[in-house]
């Protein structure tokens, strides 16, 4: 009898064990015909700025632009007027005082811009220098030429230059530059501050002004 239930159970179970078998192969066949939808969901990427290559570059060094050198419509070569120029520069010869359009207007009074002229008072050059100043400027300067244009413009800038350490009024370096500054200072005593030479010298230099024709030098 109890072989008997023992069979029965095991059949019993058999049939328990194929049914659920099938059921599974069932389910998983039908899995397999129609798979189960998947919902998509889509992310967003987060919005950040492209990306940027950040390079250092070395600044440009800045040039000074040269000052311009006007060139006036006169009888005296650019390259002369440039040496002019540059002396009147150095030696601080500028306005309002007597500046290198001074020194232009004086050497047009003085000269003609003719570099040997040679007056019968003993003036010599373009700039016409006295022979009372010859040896103090062969001296200091080294002037072998006064007949020499570049030597001649040295040496009455320099005196020029040194006129107007003393005086800040163009008539009076001038002055003092024509007849001494002896003979300029007896004018001055009687409250005389200019005179026909100074006057004359700043009106060539307003109309020399008024010529120019080039502003720089080639």
């Amino acid at each position: 009898m109890r072989y008997y239930a023992k069979t029965v159970l095991g059949i019993f179970a058999l049939v328990c064990l194929a049914f659920l078998a099938g059921t599974l192969n069932e389910t998983a066949a039908k899995t397999a015909a129609h798979p189960p939808e998947v919902e998509t969901v889509q992310v967003e990427e987060p919005d950040f700025p492209p990306a940027q290559t950040l390079l250092y570059e070395e600044p440009e060094p800045t040039v000074e632009p040269e000052p311009s050198i006007p060139i006036y419509d006169i009888p005296l070569s650019p390259e002369l007027q440039e040496y002019t120029y540059n002396r009147c520069e150095a030696l601080g010869l500028v306005a309002p005082g007597v500046d290198y359009q001074t020194v232009l207007a004086l050497m047009s009074k003085e000269s003609g811009y003719t570099a040997d002229a040679v007056s019968g008072t003993g003036d010599y050059g373009i700039m016409q220098i006295n022979t009372v100043n010859h040896e103090w400027l062969r001296e200091e300067l080294g002037i072998t030429d006064f007949l020499d244009a570049e030597q001649s413009i040295d040496a009455g800038t320099e005196m020029l230059a040194r006129l107007s350490e003393k005086y800040s009024d163009p008539h009076k370096v001038l002055m003092a530059y024509n007849m001494g500054e002896g003979g300029a200072s007896k004018l001055w005593a009687q409250g005389i501050t200019s005179s026909e030479y100074s006057r004359d010298i700043m009106a060539r230099r307003a109309e020399i002004i008024e010529g120019v024709v080039v502003c720089g030098s080639d």
